[in-house]
């Protein structure tokens, strides 16, 4: 083979490569992104959830069921209630998110996709997220019954 024919197949092979990975970066962008933001293992979500506080999740009657409490220049999440951990879920850098704080995580983070005021707000005038709290309907007194037995 001549030099000339090696650079068009150097060449071919190179377009061709650009172009498979053109088309897989523009499928998880374009298909996949949707899934991948909300997948509970997302570093994003996990580093939002942790750089602020969060709201309280609490039972109907409003006794806390999770509480984020300052620890030092850091926020701790901490749960009340453990025979509930099924149901409210986690916080973890480690683990990701699960439960209720996963399925809401934005709004107890401050960052409800449903308030697209607040997140213009938050993007562009650089304004603190004020967490918003979770209001279960979990009967406190019967989970701690049912907990028992």
């Amino acid at each position: 083979m001549s030099i000339a024919a090696n650079v068009r197949a150097l060449a071919i092979a190179v377009g061709v490569a650009f172009l498979v990975t053109s088309l897989g970066v523009g499928r998880w962008m374009l298909f996949e992104a949707p899934r991948l933001a909300r997948d509970s293992f997302n570093p994003r979500l996990v580093a939002a959830a942790a750089d602020g506080p969060r709201g309280p999740i609490l039972a109907r009657d409003g006794t806390p069921l999770a509480v984020t409490v300052p620890a030092g220049v850091v926020f701790r999440r901490e749960y009340l209630e453990p025979s509930l951990a099924h149901v409210v879920g986690y916080v973890s850098a480690q683990f990701g998110l699960a439960g209720l704080e996963s399925a809401y995580a934005g709004a107890l983070a401050g960052r409800d996709p449903a308030d697209e005021l607040a997140l213009l707000r938050q993007r562009y005038l650089g304004q603190q997220p004020t967490p918003g709290s979770l209001v279960t309907g979990i009967d406190l007194a019967g989970q701690r019954a049912a907990a028992l037995a």
